[in-house]
């Protein structure tokens, strides 16, 4: 890992300290860790929602509900505008203030991303088609590729917010 104090490469566990610097990169680390583990946790729900579209969909559980044949094209519509404002939601990083406001900013941008993913659910429960629920799915991936690529720059502003939060 790299030090967001003096930017060199450091071996540390959770809890210590940068032996170069001093620097303590406990709550960064903590922080960015937890950021990794629910951008997986967000992922994963999306394999789950696929598990219960694969197992209805291979017993034949699903009927078609009436439904206007528009909805499932207007969700989508929804669902696409979601994504722009998953990626527009908030101030940009680099005008955020603390970490927490960071670890939000991006919680909320995921599950914007992910309600996409269950969106697509809930059309495959009412047209009983599971191409429409791909079709949702690959919407959603995408998203979480979009907003998945701001890790890079969220990791160095939870650096820069550390740094400054710990030199006050």
């Amino acid at each position: 890992m790299t030090c967001p104090k003096c930017h060199q490469p450091v071996q540390v566990k959770m809890g210590e300290c940068c032996p170069l610097c001093g620097f303590v990169m406990a709550p960064f680390m903590r922080r960015l860790q937890t950021l990794y583990v629910l951008s997986f946790a967000f992922f994963a729900s999306t394999l789950l929602y696929s598990g219960i579209a694969y197992f209805l969909e291979t017993r034949g559980l699903v009927t078609q509900a009436v439904i206007p044949t528009q909805l499932p094209y207007l969700l989508l519509v929804v669902a696409v505008l979601d994504l722009g404002l998953a990626r527009r939601i908030g101030p940009p990083l680099a005008q955020v203030k603390d970490m927490p406001q960071v670890q939000s900013l991006f919680l909320i941008r995921l599950a914007l991303v992910e309600a996409v993913a269950l969106m697509g659910l809930v059309v495959f429960l009412l047209t009983a088609s599971i191409h429409w629920y791909v079709t949702f799915l690959a919407v959603s991936w995408f998203g979480f590729i979009v907003v998945g690529s701001q890790m890079p720059h969220l990791a160095q502003r939870l650096a820069e917010l550390a740094v400054a939060e710990q030199t006050k």
